[in-house]
């Protein structure tokens, strides 16, 4: 008896993989607690009786939102909580919702992740990827349908996290258990904790495709369709992490040294983010595609929750010897619970969906649901933090003013991390960095800062750049949203500042073959499939600048001078009369 109640109030202390953010869960987040000056936010939640503590989202095609909720704490290590439950909500979308729900779903195994895929709902929880369908039509789930079964141990920390749906299969990542009575770290018994797993939907088997992770909360596909995962910070983990991830690579996280070799190769994460300062329980990324947000200024970046520190991150990535690496931003703050699980609506809004876990382990509260949209308000932001040959370069999305062209103005310290077995681990190596003479770029709105001595990648792990701006605002006279950035250096670039460098952006439009592009001396030559007629087109270059944009068309063909447009890659999209949107890239010589 006395040891089942101590193994309860061990659980009860940290059970939630993600919400282990450290030994004492303090929030000291260096990140604004307010809401975006240029964001609206909009409640989803109908009344205080519904509590959700959201680990999925997803929407049906006819705008009906389901909801994953997770259902609180396990009371027992022989069996998994089965408090969870599935929503189905009406009403959610446009500018005046008037929210609804009913249950579709309940009694489920530790729901940690969900994907919606032809209006069939699929989730992971407990060792299963269920699919929960409604074929007579009586708004509640048949029957679970179980795609596939993942072996545990019902130890703590033991969650199936997912879900996406990516080259025919499904991706889910399994985390790891840790002892029930501490901290450390528990000999896993299934060799398939801890990886990411691609199903093959019919068949239920499943391979692994990489390893290392140590409690994955989420999984999404990011710039160039490749996964992206978040990790939480622990033994063997010293930071937060996003990573990439692809096949057979290694993570870093095995607790098992007899299974650790001299050889293993770990991969480092795209960015850190430091424990507190950035996050201390990350949820799934969000790619940011064209059209999601006004101005397209962040088409390919990631938005990313936490549920501890509260708030949604923005983050910019790059590519540098073919490697993901980037900087970290405020999004936004202000929001009812700690964000855990982001997803874009039919209506334009970004949905957020919250959790926690009890005081210590979440913020403000274990619940949440809430939307945000642009409010037409215009903000001087960082767009980006960039690579460059003796520095790094700051975008922004206006001028700054002449503060921005003072040394005294930025402070930058630099430092690594180096995986310990105990919880977390401490910045090494840190140094204030000298800033030289920064410099304006011709169209005004990035500076490069010269910076000495700019140190690479140390033991196989990036390098992080913190950089605090003060006194710079726009000459327009707009304030800076945001005075602080993290930047994680995997590799040095060697492109001089502000020399372009094209990256490959992503669009909720169509990629198909709806029509025809043909580059020509001095012109753009635009025709529609057969019998099709062209409404209007876009072309931005790479960062995502408009070009050239024609409205009011009504042919089947186009043409768009580009006697005036420097050599490179463009991206075209194109609507027809049907409404529906195609995207394309082309080579301007």
């Amino acid at each position: 008896m006395l040891n089942s109640t101590v193994n309860k109030i061990y659980i009860r202390i940290a059970i939630l993989a993600w919400m282990i953010g450290s030994t004492v869960a303090t929030v000291a987040a260096s990140l604004p607690e307010t809401v975006h000056p240029g964001l609206k936010v909009v409640d989803l939640r109908p009344d205080d009786t519904f509590q959700p503590m959201v680990t999925g989202l997803g929407f049906l095609s006819d705008g009906r939102l389901v909801v994953a909720h997770w259902g609180g704490f396990h009371d027992s290590l022989e069996k998994l909580q089965t408090g969870g439950k599935v929503y189905i909500m009406t009403g959610v979308t446009g500018d005046n919702p008037a929210p609804a729900y009913t249950t579709f779903a309940q009694s489920l195994e530790d729901p940690a992740g969900m994907l919606v895929k032809d209006d069939k709902v699929y989730v992971t929880g407990g060792e299963k990827l269920i699919e929960l369908s409604d074929e007579d039509k009586d708004g509640k789930a048949d029957p679970a349908k179980i795609i596939a079964t993942i072996p545990g141990t019902h130890a703590r920390h033991e969650f199936l996290f997912g879900l996406v749906f990516k080259d025919g299969k499904f991706w889910m990542n399994p985390s790891t258990a840790l002892d029930n009575n501490n901290l450390s770290p528990l000999l896993q018994n299934n060799p398939n904790r801890g990886t990411i797993l691609a199903v093959d939907p019919s068949t239920g088997t499943f391979e692994v495709f990489a390893t290392g992770l140590r409690m994955p909360n989420g999984i999404g596909i990011g710039p160039e369709d490749e996964l992206f995962v978040p990790d939480v910070q622990g033994s063997l983990v010293p930071a937060n992490k996003l990573i990439n991830i692809r096949e057979r690579r290694f993570y870093g996280y095995e607790p098992d040294s007899a299974k650790r070799s001299d050889n293993q190769k770990e991969y480092p994460p795209v960015v850190y983010l430091p424990q507190m300062d950035v996050a201390q329980a990350p949820g799934n990324p969000l790619l940011i595609r064209q059209g999601d947000l006004s101005g397209d200024r962040f088409v390919g970046q990631m938005l990313l929750g936490d549920a501890v520190n509260g708030g949604i991150r923005r983050i910019f990535v790059e590519k540098v010897n073919g490697e993901w690496q980037g900087s970290v931003f405020s999004f936004t703050g202000g929001l009812e619970a700690g964000a855990n699980r982001l997803i874009w609506g039919p209506d334009g809004y970004l949905y957020v969906g919250m959790c926690g876990q009890g005081p210590g382990w979440s913020y403000k509260q274990d619940f949440g649901l809430q939307k945000l949209k642009p409010n037409g308000t215009d903000v001087l932001e960082m767009v980006a933090v960039r690579s460059r040959a003796g520095g790094l370069e700051i975008q922004f999305t206006h001028e700054p003013n002449a503060a921005a062209l003072s040394a005294a103005s930025y402070s930058v310290k630099s430092w690594y991390y180096r995986p310990t077995v105990s919880f977390g681990g401490s910045p090494i190596d840190m140094k204030y960095v000298t800033v030289g003479v920064p410099m304006l770029s011709p169209d005004k709105k990035s500076v490069f800062l010269p910076l000495s001595p700019l140190d690479g990648p140390a033991g196989g792990n990036g390098r992080v750049y913190n950089i605090k701006l003060t006194g710079i605002s726009a000459v327009s006279g707009l304030s800076l949203w945001t005075r602080e950035t993290w930047y994680t250096l995997n590799n040095i670039d060697t492109s001089g500042p502000f020399e372009s460098k094209p990256t490959l952006l992503t669009t909720r439009m169509a990629h198909n073959e709806g029509f025809r592009l043909q580059a020509k001396p001095g012109r753009l030559e635009l025709a529609a499939k057969l019998g099709a007629i062209i409404t209007s087109a876009q072309v931005r270059d790479p960062r995502g600048a408009l070009v050239a944009e024609v409205a009011g068309a009504s042919g089947s063909s186009l043409e768009i001078p580009t006697a005036n447009w420097a050599s490179g890659i463009y991206i075209v999209t194109l609507r027809d009369g049907t409404g529906a949107s195609f995207r394309r890239q082309v080579a301007i010589p």
